[in-house]
């Protein structure tokens, strides 16, 4: 329960609230205007980091003065079963390639080239990425998984996400593929 964990770390935190949105990209955003650090990360109420993950990722963006770190990522479809997913953010172009729960990005990517789309549903991490990749943004890869994720959030339900990634690749002149998420 997301409640009582933010309850229990209440006096370790700056601020939280748990309340009615319009949806990810709505919550994603009300979540970046609210901070205040240089480094943005996004993560999903049954998503969790590894204990090194913050740290690595800060070292990363520091050390390689990229604008984006990114991670695999342990997804989980079973209690005592999971996969590693790879992210790969040349392959943004062709698929959704990357693992948003393992992303922190510099402040600057949303003041330069904007927040959330708040009229998607599902794929708005999948059109952020991509925008910072046609943008120019920078990226480096941390060679080990750094998030956890749950399977059966909402981009697991499918057809609508994959509906969503043709129009956000078909926004960005690209051809639909085979393949949409990794």
């Amino acid at each position: 329960n997301s409640r009582d964990i933010i309850h229990q770390y209440r006096d370790s935190l700056a601020w939280f609230t748990s309340e009615a949105d319009r949806g990810i990209g709505h919550a994603f955003n009300k979540g970046f205007l609210k901070s205040r650090g240089r480094i943005i990360g996004f993560l999903n109420a049954d998503d969790w980091y590894e204990p090194f993950a913050v740290e690595t990722a800060l070292q990363s963006l520091s050390q390689t003065d990229a604008d984006i770190a990114y991670a695999p990522m342990f997804l989980h479809f079973s209690p005592s079963g999971f996969s590693v997913n790879d992210g790969n953010h040349h392959l943004l172009p062709l698929l959704n390639s990357m693992n948003h729960p393992t992303v922190f990005a510099r402040r600057h990517c949303f003041i330069r080239h904007g927040l959330f789309r708040e009229d998607l549903k599902i794929s708005v991490d999948y059109e952020w990425l991509l925008r910072q990749y046609h943008r120019k943004s920078t990226f480096c890869y941390l060679d080990r998984p750094i998030t956890h994720m749950s399977l059966g959030g909402l981009s697991t339900f499918g057809k609508y996400g994959i509906m969503e990634n043709l129009l956000i690749r078909s926004a960005y002149g690209l051809p639909p593929t085979a393949n949409l998420a990794m």
